[in-house]
């Protein structure tokens, strides 16, 4: 074998070695971009729950769109948590689906409850729980 052999050989080598690491690092960059797009949306829209939630519990009467709006929000909180469990690579999520059943509960329940203390305590108890879907995905940096 001449040197120009040799040299194109290695040329074909570290070609070959380089596409899938330069494909690696490009899709995991796309990947954690799309992941931390979902987190700030699931933030904003837990945001918006919680004035929702707020105005709702400051109005002391309340529709049955009201209702519909909550029912729909929380929908889309899970369907948010499960695209980013999906994007994230999360093996299995006990705590999310247990969470998601009791802010269901609170949005559903005890927000249009005739009692006053029932709604109170859904007002803390609702903080406490869109704090921990949050706290559920950290972000992730390239």
């Amino acid at each position: 074998m001449t040197a120009s052999d040799y040299i194109s050989l290695t040329s074909l080598f570290f070609t070959l070695l380089g596409i899938p690491i330069g494909y690696y690092l490009g899709c995991r960059s796309a990947r954690h971009a799309k992941y931390n797009e979902l987190i700030d949306n699931l933030e904003n829209i837990n945001q918006k729950v919680l004035e929702l939630f707020l105005d709702i519990y400051h109005r002391n009467n309340f529709e049955i769109s009201d209702y519909h709006l909550m029912v729909a929000y929380h929908k889309k909180i899970q369907r948010h948590s499960y695209e980013l469990k999906v994007i994230g690579k999360f093996k299995e999520f006990s705590d999310l689906n247990r969470l998601l059943l009791e802010l269901k509960k609170i949005l559903t329940n005890k927000l249009f409850s005739e009692k006053l203390d029932v709604k109170q305590q859904a007002l803390s108890e609702l903080v406490i729980k869109l704090d921990a879907i949050n706290c559920l995905y950290p972000k992730k940096f390239f």
